[in-house]
């Protein structure tokens, strides 16, 4: 009985050694392994963290940057003698409407007979990088006139009135909602625009969807009642969405808060602007350089894609050679018996 004891605890003690030695062998083994994977695993961390790179950069070159788009929906004295002149002091620039066609008068016209700028002033504006795009006035509709129609010829009415003055076709056409009709695009495309700007008087908003080859832009209006753009500003750039925002008239006192807006109100927007244009987080664009940002941000995504296609197809022939070279590892380094 005690012999049968002995000889169990001698057999037990022989076991614990040897599962000791078994188990600093495949502790060893692992070691080796892990020194041999190295390499392997430094590889293939390496692809997988250029594959992150590539999509970060996918991710900020094709979705672009925070834009604000400026207008000034006239070409009244104010435009020139207050908005053209503190907005020079932001170092901003803007697309004005030369609306229902009307040109710049001669500078020689009485000051006190002045209601329009003047060709010099015009000349000075486009010459600070300013541009013009063209609108018409709301009208009130009545009986079976047809809004949209009535909208376009008089807008042909415009257009005729800057040929007239060698004025050429504009790239963008302003329009409230009222006005303006998807099913007026292709007219819009014929007569030479690239872009639309629609305007809701109601409410602050954002530059949505996809751009195409004839732009679509809803634009808000700073006027005194509106009071909702500047949360809409630092919602835009928390997103990297773009805005757009118009101007009628600024006075120094507000007469009509739907269609002016005071100058207390115009210097807070834009002092708040120049404040997230300095931190990156808005881009200030005319018109035109909104177009084109877009249509190169769209061939840049294009390349991109192409690029990032190139990339995935390489990582994914190296990922398999990897995992093949550390099949061979494994069966190089870990003894049959240690699987």
């Amino acid at each position: 009985m005690i012999l049968g004891s002995v000889i169990c605890a001698v057999l037990f003690l022989l076991f614990i050694r040897n599962e000791e030695k078994l188990t600093a062998e495949r502790q060893q083994h692992v070691n080796e392994l892990a020194k041999e994977l190295q390499p392997v695993n430094g590889e293939r961390k390496k692809w997988q963290d250029d594959d992150k790179a590539w999509k970060a950069t996918l991710e900020k070159k094709t979705k672009g940057e925070s834009c604000m788009l400026l207008g000034v929906d006239s070409m009244g004295r104010n435009l020139y003698d207050t908005v053209f002149t503190m907005m020079a002091q932001y170092g901003f620039k803007a697309t004005f409407t030369l609306k229902d066609g009307q040109l710049p008068i001669s500078p020689d016209v009485e000051e006190a007979s002045r209601e329009y700028i003047d060709t010099e002033q015009f000349r000075e504006m486009l010459d600070a990088g300013w541009e013009y795009g063209i609108s018409v006035s709301e009208r009130e509709i009545t009986g079976e006139d047809a809004g949209e129609d009535d909208w376009l010829t008089r807008l042909d009415e415009a257009l005729g009135h800057l040929q007239e003055g060698r004025i050429g076709v504009p790239g963008v056409v302003f329009a409230s909602a009222s006005q303006y009709s998807a099913d007026a695009d292709a007219e819009l495309i014929g007569r030479g625009f690239r872009e639309v700007s629609i305007l809701n008087k109601e409410k602050a908003s954002v530059i949505t969807g996809d751009e195409e080859d004839f732009i679509h832009i809803n634009s808000c209006f700073l006027n005194q009642n509106n009071m909702d753009i500047e949360q809409t500003m630092d919602k835009a750039a928390a997103n990297r969405q773009s805005m757009a925002v118009t101007i009628n008239e600024v006075l120094r006192v507000s007469k009509d808060g739907d269609e002016d807006v005071s100058l207390t109100k115009f210097t807070s927007f834009f002092n708040k602007l120049k404040g997230m244009e300095e931190q990156g987080l808005f881009q200030i664009m005319t018109y035109s350089e909104y177009y084109d940002y877009r249509k190169q941000l769209e061939q840049n995504k294009i390349k991109l894609l192409a690029d990032y296609k190139a990339f995935k197809q390489e990582m994914q022939q190296k990922m398999a050679e990897l995992d093949q070279q550390e099949q061979e590892i494994v069966k190089r380094t870990i003894p049959e018996g240690f699987h």
